[in-house]
């Protein structure tokens, strides 16, 4: 019996296999969504609902915002977290609907939780996410420990705030607390990033592992 393209999408199991098995999954037809809403609740395992979270174009628009808050709100240690994050990429600030301030908070958290690969997977997904006062939320956010981290949220802060360098949201009257900022700012002044600048490089994002290798 021919295996179909979502059952060879559910069951991958490797990242690249995954990808190719996504191309593929097209005309879902009424049943597909079904399961596809049941996979991504958990109810065929880990790796088929990591696939969607990493995936979620696969949902139904409607389910989209749900499932990656629901991913994300697991917590750093949890693959489903990563995979909701890089999700993200995938999907329109739209198709997340009013889920959209929901994720914002849960990738924040984790930006907050951890210090490794969920965190600067987190940090990225914000990029296009951040409103203006949630990009000053995030200001005490900019002295994460972590290099890659920082400059991940640095770029989504910018992107939230308009064309503007680090310096000039830094200076601004009343955008975060004078001690916070002054943290900020010697931070970045550590790492050798310009504070005029009104882009900041993003880190490299290319290594993800595998589900049987996640170790949290």
């Amino acid at each position: 019996m021919e295996v179909s393209a979502l059952e060879r999408f559910l069951r991958a199991g490797d990242l690249d296999a995954a990808a190719v098995a996504r191309d593929l999954v097209v005309d879902l037809s009424a049943a597909d969504l079904e399961r596809v809403a049941r996979a991504v609740d958990g109810a065929e395992g880990p790796q088929a609902r990591a696939n969607l979270l990493m995936h979620p174009s696969v949902l139904p628009a409607a389910r989209r915002g749900e499932a990656l808050e629901s991913g994300l709100r697991e917590g750093p240690r949890s693959y489903a977290a990563l995979a909701a994050a890089v999700g993200l990429d995938e999907v329109d600030v739209g198709d997340l609907g009013e889920r959209r301030a929901g994720v914002v908070a849960a990738l924040l958290d984790l930006v907050e939780a951890d210090t490794g690969l969920v965190a600067t997977r987190a940090a990225a997904a914000s990029f296009g996410l951040l409103t203006a006062p949630e990009a000053a939320e995030a200001v005490p956010l900019l002295v994460h420990p972590t290099a890659q981290v920082r400059r991940a949220l640095l770029g989504a802060v910018l992107h939230a705030v308009g064309p503007t360098g680090l310096r000039a949201v830094l200076d601004s009257p009343g955008f975060a607390d004078p001690d916070v900022t002054d943290e900020v700012r010697r931070a970045f002044e550590a790492d050798g990033f310009v504070l005029d600048d009104a882009v900041a490089p993003l880190p490299s994002l290319s290594f993800l592992p595998n589900l049987a290798d996640w170790r949290g």
